[in-house]
């Protein structure tokens, strides 16, 4: 008897521990609570946040230069006014208050960083005064000395501002081709323009070019000339110096060989030749107009001739 209860009572007990062992039914309490969308749970490997990348640095303005691209005969050049003439040579860099000077029948091209283009004429003095900006913001000024230069500005260039300055007035040029001859000897400075807007200015005024104008300051107290049509002389020195500028010669030509014709252009032009003597290539050349329906007279041009590291003779 004892020895059956005994057995029942194991049995009994091992019933229960048995239900004991077997998982209870799930409650609020017993489910895990999932982890927010985006945080790794204990047991996973966190994921780095993805990032933006780094922002490009802004670029800087390219700073500008001016380099002697082309020479023709005797040409010569220095960084100060202090420092001693030596050659020019090809791709020399012009700093600010760098000189160069043409000698007789000599030429020289001047490149900037940003397209613009200087052509220098013979016997011509000039120094780079300032060159600040940008490429796609420039500032330059020349100081002419004496003789005669053509700016060409670059046409990729909207706001671009370039003066030449000499000691009685200056010209400047907005858009693109512009010319001025300066003496020292006569005090006499002619600003001529070719395509788009030019100014001439001095203490005592100022006169605004168009394309195919012209004006002049005679000595040092005289206020600028009023705007009048080009200069014979001066549309073929255009042709003869400034090979960038020839597909614009022949229609500036026939605009204005009309105005040349008439009797007060004629007249006012002989006036001005009394008051100064005009930059020639040969003495009384081009001086006087052909007779009305004649053709007007011509220079024969330099022939330069391309070689290996610029333009020779």
């Amino acid at each position: 008897m004892i020895s059956r209860l005994t057995a029942s009572t194991f049995s009994l007990l091992l019933v229960t521990l048995l239900v004991a062992c077997q998982p209870g039914p799930a409650t609020l309490d017993s489910i895990p609570t999932p982890s927010p969308i985006g945080t790794p749970s204990p047991t996973q490997t966190p994921i780095l946040a993805l990032q933006s990348p780094a922002p490009s640095p802004t670029p800087q303005p390219e700073s500008r230069i001016a380099t002697i691209a082309e020479t023709v005969n005797t040409v010569d050049s220095r960084e100060t006014a202090d420092a001693q003439w030596n050659a020019a040579t090809l791709g020399q860099t012009l700093p600010t208050g760098g000189e160069v000077i043409t000698h007789l029948e000599s030429q020289a091209r001047v490149d900037f960083s940003e397209g613009t283009i200087v052509r220098l004429g013979p016997e011509t003095h000039f120094t780079v005064t300032e060159l600040s900006g940008s490429t796609t913001d420039p500032l330059t000024r020349l100081t002419l000395f004496a003789g005669e230069l053509w700016v060409v500005l670059s046409t990729s260039v909207n706001n671009h501002v370039f003066e030449v300055e000499t000691p009685i007035g200056s010209a400047s040029v907005r858009g693109s081709y512009l010319s001025v001859a300066y003496d020292p000897n006569t005090q006499s400075l002619i600003a001529s323009c070719l395509e788009g807007n030019c100014r001439l200015i001095n203490t005592l005024g100022q006169i605004d070019l168009v394309a195919g104008q012209e004006s002049s300051i005679f000595g040092l107290n005289n206020l600028p000339d009023p705007p009048r049509p080009m200069d014979p002389e001066r549309l073929e020195r255009w042709r003869l110096f400034v090979q960038e500028a020839l597909p614009l010669i022949e229609p500036m030509r026939q605009q204005l060989e009309p105005l040349w014709r008439d009797p007060s252009f004629i007249a006012t032009r002989e006036a001005r030749l009394t008051l100064a003597a005009t930059f020639t290539l040969q003495p009384g050349l081009l001086r006087t107009l052909a007779a009305p329906g004649a053709p007007l007279p011509t220079l024969s041009p330099l022939l330069l001739t391309p070689r290996p590291g610029g333009l020779r003779p």
